[in-house]
């Protein structure tokens, strides 16, 4: 398999720009041989390290389950879509981001392939993984909520 940035609609993202903390992430992960299709995504990891520390980690997708932050889409065709919003704690500095996770793969269950009934059944088999590299937009320190204030002043028109 292989995975890659994608838009909402499936396209492919070759834009190579940075993730920011409004940003939606889309992931599409697309099976590279004729008549296999992405059965289940069963784990979508983000990680940030630090050499070989991992130092900040979400699990989007866990044994098949969704968080409720993320959705699956495509599930039984050549190209599934993982669509989530990372945490807010990815974007503290401008490491990159690695994606990671797992698929299982099936037979279109409209052909027949004879060379992949071994490897491949209707149901599925071993995890085939993937990886990638997202570039990340680093909040700034300087930046701070605007402050929200009430108005405590009625008029006659508005009083309670």
């Amino acid at each position: 398999v292989e995975a890659h940035r994608c838009t909402k609609e499936k396209e492919r993202d070759n834009s190579d720009s940075s993730l920011d903390v409004d940003g939606e992430l889309y992931v599409c992960i697309e099976s590279l041989v004729d008549g296999i299709v992405i059965d289940e995504v069963i784990d979508f990891v983000a990680e940030k390290r630090s050499g070989t520390t991992i130092v900040r980690s979400h699990r989007s997708i866990n044994r098949g389950l969704e968080d409720f932050n993320t959705v699956k889409n495509g599930l039984g065709t050549k190209t599934a879509q993982v669509g989530t919003k990372p945490p807010l704690f990815f974007f503290e500095d401008s490491l990159d981001m690695t994606v990671r996770g797992s698929v299982i793969l099936a037979t279109d269950t409209g052909r027949y392939l004879a060379r992949f009934t071994q490897a491949v059944n209707d149901r599925g088999t071993e995890p085939a993984s993937f990886e990638l590299q997202i570039k990340i937009i680093e909040i700034s320190s300087t930046v701070t909520s605007p402050v929200t204030t009430k108005n405590s002043h009625f008029t006659e028109n508005n009083a309670v």
